[in-house]
């Protein structure tokens, strides 16, 4: 947790996403390490929304992290191990899952199965209802 809090800028989401999950499988929550990385993850979003370019062929999102060009490639993977791992603990950060939903709802349909279940299973399991807006079907972006 210390190493994290005091660099957090080095990590990225994906290896913020495997910190979370660490902290979920050793058993026990780690509080400060989880608050530390939903407030990295949530930041570096509002970041990015204020100032970036999201290619949405790649996913590849383009931001400024003081001043230098960070491009970083989220996942579904990365998404779901990241609220499964808080979900799974217990934590009620509803800044973080709603962030998490903002970024999963363009690409859920290229998610495969799993990755969907998995989303839908630790947002139910947090007790939490993304609230999306513009809902579309796969099928109606394909007809475009």
């Amino acid at each position: 947790a210390r190493s994290f809090r005091n660099r957090p800028d080095e990590f990225t989401s994906k290896q913020m996403s495997n910190l979370a999950w660490s902290a979920m499988t050793c058993g026990e929550p780690h509080p400060e390490l989880l608050a530390g990385i939903s407030r990295e993850f949530v930041n570096r979003r509002r970041m990015e929304n204020a100032s970036a370019v999201v290619d949405s062929d790649t996913d590849t999102v383009t931001g400024t992290d003081e001043g230098n060009i960070r491009e970083e490639h989220i996942d579904a993977v990365t998404l779901c191990t990241l609220v499964t791992s808080f979900a799974k603990v217990g934590a009620r950060d509803e800044e973080l899952y709603g962030t998490v939903a903002e970024i999963a709802f363009p690409m859920l349909c290229d998610f495969d199965a799993r990755h969907l279940s998995n989303l839908a299973y630790a947002y139910g399991l947090a007790g939490f209802v993304p609230g999306l807006r513009d809902i579309r079907t796969c099928d109606a972006d394909a007809d475009k």
